[in-house]
């Protein structure tokens, strides 16, 4: 709204200067955020971090079971050697 508008602000009077902050802030371009605002990125922020604290339990989870289930396969592929030694006659 004001960007083909040159303004000066060293040419407006107090009540001009007082004008164009209040039409800045009624248009966003204030740098100034109303409290709900506020409060509903805090709570979008808080949302996120419960989601990211979830995927991180859950990923360590699952890389506790990939260890188990590793630890798993190596034990079953001895047993499952030895039997087949055990079969052919040769000894461990």
């Amino acid at each position: 709204m004001l960007d083909g508008v040159p303004l000066n602000i060293g040419e407006l009077s107090g009540w001009g200067v007082v004008a164009l902050i209040v039409v800045l802030l009624l248009l966003g371009k204030g740098g100034i955020a109303f409290r709900r605002e506020v409060d509903a990125e805090k709570s979008r922020a808080d949302t996120w971090q419960d989601a990211w604290k979830a995927e991180r339990a859950a990923a360590q989870e699952r890389a506790e079971q990939w260890s188990e289930l590793l630890e798993l396969a190596r034990a079953a592929d001895r047993v499952l050697t030895a039997l087949d030694n055990a079969r052919r006659g040769e000894s461990p």
